[in-house]
């Protein structure tokens, strides 16, 4: 019992705190010193808790936003962001004080399954003041299972901003393409992010109490 409670702070300490989206109506401002980041997370294969984890360059603490639930009882998928739910995923959009920043990890969490990168890599990007930044799709593809619980994914970053961007002028009004100040590089497709192999995975083991 001990061992799982050690492994289950251990993730949380690697992801660091999740990033709420800012709220629909929101009204960009340069005033405050913050801009936004918008990027969207995909998957392929069973329904998880997929979570992207950035941090402020070079050292900051880590934080992360997401997609989905670690472990739902009931068997319903939440509607996503886009048409038809094709592909499963959502768009987030999330407030940042301006500076240099990357994304260099990602965690899957399913039921007993914690999945996570052989290594860390990165991917930088600058946040303006008063300025978007989209920084492109990852996508969590399964590539094992055992039953309904994702044990292995392949992961990849690719530039989807025709896609994406439409999604965000659509759910967030008050926002224009000219406030648009850069982007991840117009089709890029990195596979494999954190190594050729992709993932270790560490099942929490149930203590049965008599």
């Amino acid at each position: 019992m001990r061992r799982s409670i050690e492994i289950v702070v251990l993730f949380m300490l690697i992801s660091g705190c999740a990033t709420r989206n800012i709220d629909e109506q929101y009204r960009p401002t340069s005033t405050n010193g913050n801009g936004i980041v918008i990027g969207s997370i995909t998957y392929q294969g069973n329904y998880a808790e997929y979570q992207v984890v950035y941090r402020r360059r070079p050292d900051g603490p880590p934080a992360f936003v997401h997609h989905g639930e670690s472990a739902k009882l009931i068997p319903y998928i939440p509607k996503g962001d886009f048409e038809n739910n094709e592909p499963k995923g959502s768009l987030y959009a999330i407030e940042l004080p301006e500076g240099d920043y990357e994304i260099y990890n990602w965690h899957v969490f399913c039921g007993a399954y914690r999945i996570a990168p052989l290594q860390e890599f990165s991917l930088p990007f600058h946040v303006q003041a008063g300025k978007v930044t989209y920084v492109g799709n990852t996508h969590f593809l399964e590539t094992s299972k055992r039953f309904l619980a994702v044990t292995g994914v392949s992961v990849t970053q690719s530039d989807e901003s025709a896609r994406d961007l439409a999604v965000f002028m659509r759910k967030y009004p008050n926002f224009s393409k000219a406030q648009i100040a850069e982007t991840i590089a117009p089709g890029t497709h990195i596979d494999r992010l954190g190594s050729a192999t992709s993932t270790s995975v560490t099942p929490i083991p149930t203590s049965v109490y008599r």
